[in-house]
């Protein structure tokens, strides 16, 4: 028996290399447990349930104006670095 690698992009497996088989050809694929994917996280219905319920009981963060006109102000300070970072980056880019 052969074994390969394949990968998920959008949805469908891929492999790396044509497969030349013929159409029709029923292939066994071992799929990771949800575990493997993601560990912490309960993917059983019941534990989905449970996450749902905690979503729905959260309470959103109070803000007063202080704080509020701080994170924006910590925003636009993020969005000026970044902005600055991606220019010298394309000026780089052209002699």
């Amino acid at each position: 028996m052969m074994t390969m690698k394949a990968f998920i992009r959008n949805g469908r497996i891929e492999t790396d290399l044509p497969l030349n088989l013929p159409d029709g050809t029923t292939l066994t694929i071992e799929l990771p447990d949800a575990a493997d994917i993601e560990p912490g996280w309960d993917t059983s219905p019941e534990g989905i349930a449970a996450w749902i319920e905690r979503d729905k009981a959260a309470v959103p963060p109070v803000f007063d104006q202080a704080e509020f006109d701080e994170a924006m102000a910590w925003l636009k300070e993020c969005d000026r670095i970044a902005t600055e970072k991606l220019n010298r980056e394309v000026d780089g880019m052209f002699p």
